[in-house]
């Protein structure tokens, strides 16, 4: 037996989430919960729902998974999960509800194929955009607000990756990775893909600085590549700067409180915003452990979702 976290309301409230839920088929009830079990256990949606994290993406291949463009096997655990991920959607959208709280959509505006599924905690964006609006809006543009972003995920279908004009350190702020942790990892990604790639541009760098040199000498050239490609400020070479992210990087993973569930993965150094999100993942790790556990577990993310 489950641990019972919610009793179940014995009333039913005229157009309330109960009225939803009781009008459910027995079909559409399995799908459902089949769909958020998957958030909660397979996926990083609990953290989401159930903690602070602001945003999180489940990329949804199901339709392929009979080519060989499929990301896993047919039937294995995964795979499950992507199917219980766009049938169970297929309900949620037909709901005559909305949260004010939370967002759920899917989206096909993304850049690896299929459609992203797409959790969005609406407090915790606007407090993520107040810590860094400046960043926020030199990237995105000087109108960005917090609303025009949620705007953005609501009514325009948008996925975070094309939202954020891919910059990584708002990826990764908005995936609930923290600011300090956002910043070092896309800096110590971006020299990583400079190997591969040398018309890499790192982040806060003038692409208008190579339409100008491009136009000169290749004595400038070189001092454009110089300068794009040079170390941060305090570092001699490429090389150290590379060598003091590295020895400082850590993950994530290390920290999770149980592997049975779904926990954040991201690369983060120490420090005291690092220790605050950590410590809060994993008692959200907790939580999560005891929702699913639970004999009304549909009615518990209900009333997660539609509580004032």
């Amino acid at each position: 037996m489950g641990t019972t976290l919610f009793s179940a309301p014995t009333e039913e409230s005229p157009g309330g989430w109960e009225s939803a839920l009781k009008a459910l088929t027995l079909g559409d009830r399995q799908a459902l919960e089949a769909f958020f079990r998957a958030a909660l256990k397979d996926a990083l949606g609990g953290y989401v729902l159930y903690g602070e994290k602001p945003v999180c993406v489940e990329n949804i291949n199901a339709h392929q998974h009979h080519g060989l463009g499929s990301n896993y096997l047919p039937f294995d655990h995964f795979h499950k999960s992507q199917i219980y991920f766009k049938k169970g959607y297929e309900v949620w959208k037909g709901l005559p509800l909305e949260s004010k709280k939370y967002l759920i959509h899917l989206s096909d505006d993304t850049l690896f194929g299929g459609y992203d599924l797409i959790f969005v905690n609406k407090k915790s964006v606007k407090e993520e955009f107040f810590k860094s609006s400046a960043l926020f809006r030199y990237v995105m543009g000087p109108a960005t607000t917090a609303e025009s972003i949620l705007d953005a995920f609501e009514t325009k279908g948008e996925s975070l990756y094309p939202l954020t004009n891919d910059n990584r350190v708002l990826i990764g702020i908005l995936l609930g990775y923290g600011v300090e942790n956002a910043l070092m990892q896309s800096r110590h990604e971006y020299i990583f893909d400079s190997l591969w790639d040398h018309e890499q541009i790192y982040p806060l760098q003038s692409s208008h600085l190579k339409s100008i040199l491009s136009r000169k000498n290749k004595k400038d050239a070189s001092l454009y590549a110089q300068r794009v490609h040079g170390p941060s400020f305090s570092f001699s070479t490429i090389l150290d700067e590379n060598t003091w992210l590295r020895a400082g990087n850590q993950l994530s993973l290390a920290r999770a409180p149980s592997d049975k569930l779904a926990f954040p993965w991201f690369g983060y150094w120490e420090g005291t915003e690092s220790e605050g999100i950590l410590n809060s993942y994993s008692k959200t790790q907790k939580k999560l452990a005891a929702v699913l556990n639970s004999d009304h577990f549909l009615e518990e993310i209900f009333d997660q979702l539609f509580s004032e």
